[in-house]
């Protein structure tokens, strides 16, 4: 597999209140298997678990640890982006206002990452990749297929995220509720909806995942104990999408690919 270009989506993360209930039914949606790694972090050790499409990486899933559910951290699915040097890219991140919010760290041999937030509230991570340059499959049913920033600002987002990594981005005009893009050169890259005035929701990146059919996947959803919400506007090069929650809560999209894999 190539390295994944600096700038672009690399790898999406589950944090989860149960590890293996997660991924019976990420499995039983998606057709996912699993590889644990066990780990340590600050000390504290835990299982890791990369989930693969076939034999291709997908992304990973772990149970939330001590601190994060002290801090009422709720589970949620957690964008990386390629960096070519974390430590550079935390401190430009943070120049630009955004608050780091686990300090650089080494996984392993794997590579080396850091989670922050971006001057609106939405939370992603940094990958530098050594050994895991990162997932080995998109646009395809089970795997990611578009991210989508949901915030109050798209115009300071889309700022932050121009500067950090050249994007450019086509929003609506006023404030409109219609969604807006983020495009690395001419290519799309995510998509941001503007969170609708008095709506108690806070800032988020969500990962779109795609499915062969998706009445049937929400059926699925639904009948594992997760829930289903509407459909959202049409993706560029995908169908219409549609949010929905696991069963502990976490948010994610599904979308029916049109588009040639990569």
């Amino acid at each position: 597999m190539e390295r994944i270009a600096p700038g672009e989506f690399c790898w999406v993360e589950l944090a989860t209140p149960d590890r293996a209930a997660s991924l019976a039914f990420y499995s039983g949606l998606f057709g996912w298997s699993a590889v644990d790694q066990e780990m340590a972090l600050s000390g504290r050790a835990f299982t890791y678990s990369i989930v693969r499409l076939g034999e291709r990486y997908v992304g990973s899933v772990y149970e939330l640890l001590a601190e994060q559910r002290e801090r009422g951290v709720a589970p949620h699915w957690l964008p990386y982006l390629a960096v070519a040097s974390v430590d550079r890219a935390v401190r430009r991140a943070e120049d630009l206002g955004a608050a780091c919010l686990v300090d650089p760290v080494e996984i392993l041999q794997a590579g080396r990452t850091s989670v922050l937030e971006d001057p609106t509230g939405a939370s992603f991570a940094f990958w530098e990749a050594r050994n895991l340059l990162g997932f080995q499959v998109r646009d395809e049913p089970g795997s990611p297929c578009w991210f989508e920033l949901v915030t109050a600002d798209g115009k300071a987002a889309a700022e932050f995220y121009g500067a950090l990594f050249g994007w450019t981005s086509r929003l609506p005009a006023n404030g409109a509720p219609e969604a807006g893009l983020l495009l690395r050169g001419d290519q799309p890259v995510a998509g941001v909806t503007m969170l609708p005035a008095g709506r108690d929701q806070a800032p988020r990146w969500t990962t779109h995942f795609g499915v062969a059919d998706r009445g049937a996947s929400c059926r699925t959803i639904e009948k594992a104990g997760g829930t289903v919400g509407s459909a959202a506007a049409l993706i560029p090069g995908l169908r219409p999408s549609t949010a929905v929650t696991d069963p502990h809560g976490a948010p994610f999209s599904i979308v029916e690919p049109t588009l040639a894999p990569r």
